[in-house]
């Protein structure tokens, strides 16, 4: 407590309490005036002393100075008081910065309640112990569609459902002893339509009053949002049920920071029908399917490379474990997952490999019709070769020999005639005999070069370009080695009929004015060149005429090759033929044991195209016919089927190598060398190819007859 003199608030005495608040010694408050503690001006302060002295005021809050220099906030009750008939003030001081600062708080936490409470976009309430609203935001309104005033002092019973009507008061209690709950519920509007809430509910005190404060979200959005999830993932999971595709969901597992499995997190059940595989969700890939990173790599690090970058793969792979084929898509659907997504081409690929052996067997057909037309075409051409040389020699010997005896009696005949115009007559006609002979010599030429025999391909070649340069007019340069060259009849013969080919065809189309023929040897070759400067061969000429492909045939069949060029500066013919016709060679001879046609024909087309060395002898369509083959004849190798009738491949076998230890066998089969393969070597096959893997068959023929 402090006395002021009103006069001029010089401040009289003080109490230990005075003391004790401003820290001044009591001397010093003494000594002070009121202006140097009160914060207000000298002005406002002389009018709250006259204000108390007057009696008009009381009661004040005033903010004093403490002597470390703090201001702190004060309540002061102040009257006058007569000490020694000098009428002085006293004030009764409170420290009340506390109580300020609390109220302060207060007010400001009221006003951020009360912007949160009008602001919030879910609807709030303050509800009275007994169920009655006492204050609910806008949005609590808008919802419901009542005003303010209809809503404060309602009952929850008058917006809330019926079915829900019944579980206030136990929801009330539960708030009670819980201090907070969460529920649904549902809500009636003005109008009568209902809707969706989520409630969070709360005992709490306001203002000293015991209150829940309610806090509505409007589910409707939320839960159509759900039925519509609902209905998606009803959809998904019957599609994801019903796909005729396998599905699926693997989780990539680490060791050490390093990719090394795969999580089965989920599968749908067309994986156990397309693969066989049964309760793998909670497994590890490589548990399902043992040694899958060694056989199916590509399969493996496509999965890690996903799941770890995200780009989709596709891809087919045979997983060799399992004997099927499989197609494919590989993507990522969240980190470090993937989704495999599937289908069994297993009989797509059995569909594809039938298609490439039956386009293999119609090209072999091909080949096969190919030679026999060039066989045919060489037999037909020595045949006409043959009735060639039969119809020069008879016109060489019998009608030679008649017009040299006509001659010769003609030139008797004349011995005995004196009369001139008989003379003339005679000597006419010898002319026209002689005329005669000469035409008969020029067609026996035309038909088989008989110089051919006795002189050889160069003699033959050069009189062949002389008579083309004196009949057709053709400018023709001669390039021929010092030596004749010696060549099989046959050989020569081509030789001699593809020369003469070329030069009917320069004279009948090439216009040219310059020829050139080249003729040497190379490595036991004949080479043989001719060119010429003109326009070039007609395009029907050039690829489908008859001589030109008759010559290249006639070439093809004796080991050779024949070209034909054409561009600007003229027509090449390029001719190279073997000295010596190609002789048969010494083939291996090969049984193939296999009771489907249609691998037995795919097996010769392959060997045929691709083991000109190995030759099939034999084929045996059951283990018994095979075995008696086997036994009976001699076989370079046998290619043996394990499924068999009669006798299956590997009782054929061990009988084969009873007989014939030393005899190659290869087994041949589409079951997987795992189940097969060790008992055939066991047995005494020299090795196991699986019929889908069939590339090395040839390398493994060769290998297998050079060690035995």
């Amino acid at each position: 407590m402090l006395l002021i003199n009103p006069a001029d608030g010089q401040i009289v005495d003080a109490n230990e309490s005075a003391e004790s608040f401003y820290g001044y010694s009591l001397s010093q408050l003494s000594k002070m005036n009121i202006s140097q503690i009160n914060t207000l001006t000298l002005d406002e302060i002389k009018i709250e002393i006259a204000n108390a002295v007057n009696q008009n005021k009381t009661f004040f809050n005033f903010r004093h100075r403490l002597a470390q220099g703090v201001i702190r906030d004060v309540e002061v009750h102040s009257g006058i008081i007569n000490l020694k008939d000098q009428p002085l003030l006293y004030s009764i001081v409170h420290d009340v910065t506390d109580r300020k600062l609390t109220e302060t708080c207060l007010k400001e936490s009221e006003e951020k309640f009360r912007v949160i409470f009008e602001t919030a976009k879910d609807s709030i309430e303050i509800v009275s112990m007994d169920g009655h609203i006492i204050d609910i935001n806008q949005i609590g309104c808008e919802q419901l569609s009542y005003s303010k005033n209809e809503m404060l002092g309602m009952h929850l019973s008058g917006f809330t459902s019926p079915e829900n009507t019944n579980k206030i008061e136990d929801r009330m209690e539960l708030i009670k002893r819980r201090g907070n709950i969460t529920f649904d519920s549902h809500r009636i509007r003005k109008n009568g339509s209902d809707f969706p809430v989520e409630v969070n509910c709360t005992y709490v005190q306001l203002k000293g009053q015991p209150v829940f404060v309610s806090i509505s979200r409007d589910m409707t959005e939320r839960k159509k949002a759900e039925m519509l999830l609902a209905e998606s993932e009803k959809q998904h999971r019957t599609l994801f049920k019903n796909m005729l595709d396998g599905y699926v969901e693997c989780k990539l597992l680490f060791e050490n920071g390093t990719p090394q499995d795969f999580f089965i997190i989920n599968a749908n059940d067309q994986v156990e029908k397309l693969t066989g595989l049964k309760n793998i969700v909670g497994k590890k890939v490589r548990e399902v399917i043992p040694g899958i990173r060694e056989s199916n790599s590509e399969l493996f690090e496509a999965g890690i490379r996903v799941a770890l970058g995200g780009q989709t793969e596709k891809l087919e792979t045979h997983l060799e474990s399992l004997a099927i084929w499989l197609s494919l898509a590989v993507y990522s659907n969240a980190k470090e997952q993937i989704v495999v997504v599937f289908q069994n081409i297993t009989e797509r690929k059995r569909t594809e490999q039938e298609m490439i052996v039956l386009n293999n067997l119609l090209m072999h057909e091909v080949d096969k019709r190919t030679a026999d037309l060039a066989e045919l075409s060489a037999h037909v051409q020595e045949v006409a070769e043959k009735e060639r040389v039969n119809l020069a020699r008879e016109l060489h010997d019998e009608l030679g020999s008649n017009m040299a005896v006509a001659i010769m009696n003609v030139d008797r005949l004349k011995e005995t005639v004196s009369d001139p115009n008989l003379l003339n007559e005679l000597t006419s006609l010898k002319d026209l005999l002689k005329s005669a002979t000469n035409s008969m010599r020029s067609v026996v030429s035309q038909l088989y070069p008989t110089g051919l025999d006795s002189l050889g391909i160069i003699p033959a070649i050069k009189w062949l370009v002389q008579t083309y340069e004196k009949h057709a007019g053709l400018d023709i340069e001669l390039l021929l080695p010092k030596e004749n060259i010696l060549m099989e009849q046959t050989v020569e013969l081509a030789a001699y009929r593809i020369t003469q080919e070329c030069l009917t065809n320069i004279a009948k189309h090439a216009d040219a004015s310059k020829v050139k023929v080249e003729v040497k040897t190379v490595n036991d070759f004949l080479d043989l060149r001719i060119h010429d400067d003109g326009v070039g061969l007609p395009d029907d000429i050039k690829t489908g005429g008859h001589g030109i492909f008759g010559m290249i045939e006639r070439a093809r069949f004796l080991g050779g090759s024949m070209e034909i060029t054409n561009n600007s500066k003229g027509t090449t013919a390029h001719l190279s033929l073997p000295l010596a016709a190609e002789k048969p060679k010494n083939l291996k001879r090969v049984l193939i044991v296999d009771d489907h046609a249609i691998i037995r024909d795919a097996l010769r087309q392959l060997l045929s195209r691709e083991a000109t060395d190995f030759s099939v002898e034999g084929e045996a369509v059951d283990g018994m016919v095979a075995l008696q083959m086997a036994i009976e004849e001699e076989w370079d190798i046998i290619l043996l089927d394990i499924t068999l009738p009669k006798l299956n491949g590997i009782q054929v076998l061990e009988a084969i190598m009873a007989a014939k230890p030393k005899q190659p066998v290869i087994m041949l089969s589409s079951n997987p060398e795992q189940e097969y393969g060790e008992i055939a070597r066991s047995k005494g096959a020299a090795c196991y190819i699986e019929k889908g893997k069939t590339g090395k068959l040839v390398e493994a023929m060769r290998r297998a007859t050079l060690l035995s």
